[in-house]
């Protein structure tokens, strides 16, 4: 058997997330508080390569997205999430190509997120406006460019205003970093 260093497993990490992944800034909302959380997965069907990128990285875990229907494999996702998504995407991204810009995206929102998974209980105003714009900008790097959209300035891509609580007042304005 011919032995792979560790580098090499985290580019091979890398490609898989890159092709297979996906990378995402998660919201949940309740009255009270809302919560931001990182989140790395990988779909696929084939069980070998998602233990794989478990063995690489065991705080991660496997489960089942769907189950086989006639004519179909299961088809079964890797996740990692909040603090843990920060670590492998930190330990990936000099591996990736095409998510690169995604995985410094969800890095720098974690610099706003707090805690473990992230609650930002009545958090500061600018700290959501932050996290509200890195998810949008988060969600703009996955869209295919239109003609119209090539070698403009990613800020200039954004296409939809930022609304904070529904306040349209004071909170579309530039998010400074």
């Amino acid at each position: 058997m011919i032995s792979t260093s560790h580098s090499e497993r985290l580019g091979w990490a890398g490609g898989v997330l890159d092709s297979e992944g996906c990378i995402s800034l998660q919201v949940h909302r309740t009255k009270r508080w809302r919560s931001y959380v990182a989140r790395v997965v990988v779909s696929n069907t084939d069980l070998r390569m998602l233990n794989r990128l478990q063995e690489l990285f065991p705080l991660s875990k496997i489960v089942p997205k769907r189950q086989a229907r006639l004519g179909r494999k299961p088809c079964y996702e890797w996740q990692v999430h909040a603090t843990k998504a920060e670590a492998v995407l930190r330990d990936l991204l000099p591996h990736l190509v095409a998510k690169r810009e995604q995985a410094e995206t969800c890095l720098l929102a974690r610099r706003f997120i707090g805690g473990k998974g992230g609650a930002q209980r009545r958090g500061k105003r600018t700290d959501r406006v932050q996290l509200e714009w890195l998810k949008r900008r988060l969600s703009e790097l996955k869209r295919i460019p239109s003609r119209t959209d090539e070698g403009a300035p990613l800020d200039a891509q954004l296409t939809t205003p930022l609304y904070v609580d529904g306040d349209p007042e004071g909170a579309a304005r530039e998010v400074p970093f």
